[in-house]
C-alpha cells in the first residue's frame, strides 16, 4: 500500500490484469473512489515506481495510469454536478412541481408504489431465481402494481380510456448524449395531470409521468449510475431505482456499489432506491424503500 494525495492506494496483481484501487476519503481498504485496470502484465505499475513521483491531484495520477500504463478507468465517484439536463424540444406544458404537490391522487399513489416495491424486493430475496432474465422480472413488478385498485384505475383522454401504469414510457427530456428520448422501464401517470392533454400527447408519449421506476437485474455499477442520471435529467417528481444482483451472474466491488446507493439517496431526496443482492455465501443483502442502511439476512 502507498499514499498518493493523502489517499491510500492498493495495487492488486492478477495473472492477466492489474487493478490500482484508490481509496475514498475514509481511507479504508475496500472503499474505493477509483479503480484503474491495467490489462497487460508487461505494463504493470509497481509501488516502487510510484513512490518517487509527486502528484498535484488524483486526476494527474489517473492520467498517468491511463496514459503511460494504458489503464482503463473502471470506477469513479458519481459526479452529480456534471449531469447535464437538456431541455430542448420540451412541451410548453413543462414540469410544474406545484401541480404534483397538490395532486391528491398522487399523494395516495406514492405510498402504494413504495409498499409494492418493498413487496417485490421481499419476493426477490425469497426467490432470487424465480425469473431468468430482466424482462420477465419487469413483468412481475408491472403485474404487482396492477393489483392495487387505485393504480389500476382508468383515466379518460379525449373520450378514450387509458391505463395509468406504462412499460417503456418515453423519457420527458432528451439526454445530452442521445439524439432522441429514451424510455423509462415503468412509468405511472396521474389522472389529475392527464386532464390537460390530448390523445395525441398520449400516443406521442410527451405527457410527464410524475412516477418513474428503473429496474436492473445482474448489472454492474455503471448501469446504476446511468439510471440515476436518467431520472435526474428528466427532473422526475418521484423516481425509484430497483437494483437486483445475483453474485452467481455478476462480479462487482459491492462495497463500492452499496456506498454509492446510500450516497445517491442523500444527494437526491426525490430518488429512492431499493436493492437486493443474493451473495455467493447465499446470504441476502437488502435495502427496501425507506431504509437508511443495507441489512444482511440469513441464508435463503
Amino acid at each position: 500500500m502507498i499514499e498518493i494525495c493523502f489517499r491510500k492506494v492498493y495495487i492488486v496483481n492478477g495473472a492477466k490484469t492489474q487493478t490500482v484501487n484508490i481509496c475514498s476519503k475514509q481511507n479504508k481498504q475496500g472503499l474505493y473512489d477509483y479503480t484503474v485496470r491495467i490489462q497487460k502484465p508487461n505494463s504493470y505499475v509497481s509501488e516502487y515506481q510510484l513512490s518517487g513521483l509527486k502528484f498535484n491531484s488524483l486526476n494527474e495520477f489517473i492520467v498517468l495510469l491511463t496514459g503511460k500504463y494504458k489503464g482503463i478507468l473502471e470506477k469513479k465517484p458519481i459526479d452529480y454536478g456534471n449531469i447535464e439536463i437538456d431541455k430542448t424540444n420540451l412541451k410548453e406544458k413543462s414540469f410544474n412541481k406545484k401541480i404534483f404537490n397538490s395532486d391528491l391522487w398522487l399523494a395516495k399513489a406514492i405510498p402504494i408504489v413504495e409498499l409494492t416495491i418493498n413487496d417485490f424486493i421481499k419476493l426477490f430475496t425469497e426467490n432470487p431465481f424465480l425469473h431468468r432474465c430482466e424482462h420477465s422480472i419487469h413483468c412481475e413488478l408491472y403485474y404487482m402494481l396492477l393489483q392495487n385498485k387505485l393504480l389500476n384505475e382508468y383515466a379518460v383522454v379525449d373520450d378514450f380510456k387509458i391505463r395509468l401504469i406504462h412499460k417503456e414510457w418515453p423519457e420527458y427530456n432528451i439526454r445530452s448524449d442521445k439524439n432522441k428520448r429514451g424510455e423509462t422501464d415503468i412509468a405511472i401517470l396521474s389522472p389529475t395531470n392527464l386532464k390537460e392533454y390530448s390523445i395525441n400527447d398520449y400516443k406521442n408519449g410527451t405527457i410527464e409521468a410524475p412516477i418513474a421506476i428503473e429496474l436492473g437485474l445482474d448489472y454492474k455499477y455503471n448501469h446504476f449510475e446511468k439510471d440515476i442520471s436518467k431520472l435526474i435529467n428528466s427532473n422526475i417528481y418521484m423516481g425509484y431505482i430497483i437494483h437486483l444482483v445475483r453474485e452467481t451472474e455478476v462480479t462487482e466491488d459491492f462495497i463500492f456499489l452499496e456506498n454509492a446507493i446510500l450516497e445517491a439517496e442523500n444527494n437526491y431526496p426525490n430518488i429512492k432506491i431499493a436493492y437486493a443482492r443474493f451473495g455467493l455465501d447465499k446470504r441476502i443483502y437488502k435495502k427496501s424503500v425507506g431504509d437508511k442502511t443495507i441489512i444482511t439476512l440469513n441464508k435463503v
